[in-house]
């Protein structure tokens, strides 16, 4: 005879107690998970950080000042950078990918470009954090031309979405701004 045999009524409903016990318990951590902020994520797969900024602002200096390499090529002619950069680094003891990205500005006729701007507006979106990097001698307009690039970019995409029916989960701060 098995053991399930021998079990009587009274010794079967413990056994369901305690799964049903068990069960609510899974329950109860899985929606914790889900409810967490993503901090399992970002535990796990680091923090993305975007460097973004206009042309020859110096975003792909400061990847290499971080990365303590040349990762990315650093020259006085704007637009040098074309595409996304990333890096794998320990910043403080943090995972992180950081991403240098091409510059952004108000209009370009080059089709490159354009393709480089959308794919650092993409990169900036779903990053945790944003590093802004300008000229410092015109900060206010350099940050305001760039939080107006990022917000036009993250409506485009919003629109895209809704055209198409489908969503994008936020990088972490769900839009842009300034704290």
């Amino acid at each position: 005879m098995g053991e399930d045999e021998n079990m009587d009524g009274a010794g079967q409903e413990d056994v369901w107690t305690s799964m049903r016990d068990d069960i609510v318990s899974l329950r109860m951590g899985m929606e914790e998970h889900l409810r967490d902020g993503k901090r399992g994520e970002i535990t796990r797969d680091g923090v993305r950080v975007a460097i973004v900024g206009p042309p020859n602002a110096g975003k792909s200096s400061l990847l290499n000042l971080l990365a303590r390499r040349e990762a990315a090529i650093v020259s006085p002619i704007a637009g040098t950078t074309r595409d996304v950069v990333e890096v794998n680094m320990d910043l403080g003891g943090v995972r992180c990918t950081v991403s240098d990205t091409a510059g952004l500005r108000d209009e370009t006729n080059d089709t490159i470009e354009q393709e480089g701007m959308k794919r650092a507006c993409a990169v900036a979106l779903d990053s945790h954090v944003m590093v802004c990097v300008v000229d410092a001698t015109h900060a206010v307009s350099g940050i305001e031309n760039l939080l107006s690039t990022l917000q036009e970019a993250q409506n485009d995409l919003a629109k895209e979405n809704e055209a198409d029916g489908t969503t994008t989960t936020d990088g972490g701060g769900g839009g842009v701004g300034v704290l």
